[in-house]
């Protein structure tokens, strides 16, 4: 029997919010908690292991790289909760989009 970790992923491009959410959440979650600190770690982490329990992650990670993640979470049919999170105000199509679940109940 394989033992699957339970996880949360946590991504953001600034180490002290990331070193805080961790804090944080460390004393209410029982699993592991992965950290990553470019859209590129967090794409890595969701190719190379089980699907986390959640993805909470700044919304500036899914714009960037030529929007790789927002295509690989659009495309990806885990169906696993992601929390965006920014500072700044968007109205772009991609955010829309995202907001909408990609057109999922």
């Amino acid at each position: 029997m394989v033992k699957v970790i339970k996880y949360l992923l946590l991504g953001d491009p600034d180490k002290e919010a990331l070193s805080l959410q961790e804090t944080a959440l460390k004393y209410f979650y029982g699993g592991d908690i992965v950290l990553a600190t470019t859209s590129s770690e967090v794409l890595a982490q969701l190719k190379s292991r089980v699907k986390p329990e959640l993805l909470f992650v700044d919304f500036s990670f899914i714009t960037q790289n030529d929007n790789e993640l927002y295509k690989y979470l659009e495309e990806d049919k885990s169906h696993f909760p992601v929390i965006t999170c920014s500072a700044k105000t968007r109205t772009d199509d991609i955010s829309i989009r995202f907001a909408d679940g990609f057109g999922h109940p």
